[in-house]
């Protein structure tokens, strides 16, 4: 984990700025992995981790699946 942040929406821009504020401190992971839960397959989350040429992982049943 390389940062977090607290909330009680489910708002994906919430979520991207906690992932911007890790890469910004951080650089950019090898591969990205994440729950399928609704800010995170969120076109605007998804294509932030895409933009910065990550490798995407989201665990779901039957394993993980992992898009590029």
């Amino acid at each position: 984990m390389l940062s977090w942040e607290l909330s009680n929406s489910m708002e994906s821009s919430f979520c991207v700025k906690a992932l911007q504020t890790a890469l910004d401190r951080f650089g950019k992971p090898h591969i990205f992995n994440t729950d399928q839960g609704v800010p995170f397959t969120s076109d605007a989350f998804v294509d932030t981790l895409l933009d910065k040429n990550l490798l995407v992982s989201m665990d779901g049943k039957g394993g993980s699946q992992t898009r590029a």
